[in-house]
């Protein structure tokens, strides 16, 4: 489990329907276990969320700063892999499969 921050341009290829992202890693986190106990779980669960407010903290400070210069504001895009987590949950035994499918459709 893990995460990137990117601070990325987004800019239109020739054709309509492709785009690219020209950027820089701001900050990266990335945890692998073969043992997944509860503890370490509830750990990595809440490492994502410090991602998000790590994110939310950079678009927060670069958003005061460009509007002062009338700069177009940027968006957070956060992107999480969850099938990994979602392993984990079916290894563990704590929830069953399809409920655990339906929570997971419910956080998009």
């Amino acid at each position: 489990l893990g995460y990137i921050i990117l601070l990325v341009n987004e800019f239109l290829g020739l054709e309509l329907n492709i785009f690219g992202l020209r950027g820089n890693i701001a900050y990266f986190s990335s945890i692998k276990s073969k043992r997944i106990i509860r503890v370490i779980l509830a750990s990595e669960i809440y490492n994502i969320v410090l991602g998000v407010n790590i994110a939310i903290t950079i678009n927060s400070t670069i958003q005061l700063i460009t509007h002062r210069f009338n700069i177009p504001l940027l968006l957070i895009i956060y992107y999480i892999d969850l099938y990994l987590l979602y392993k984990h949950f079916i290894k563990l035994g704590i929830i069953k499969e399809k409920r655990l499918i339906i929570n997971i459709i419910a956080l998009y």
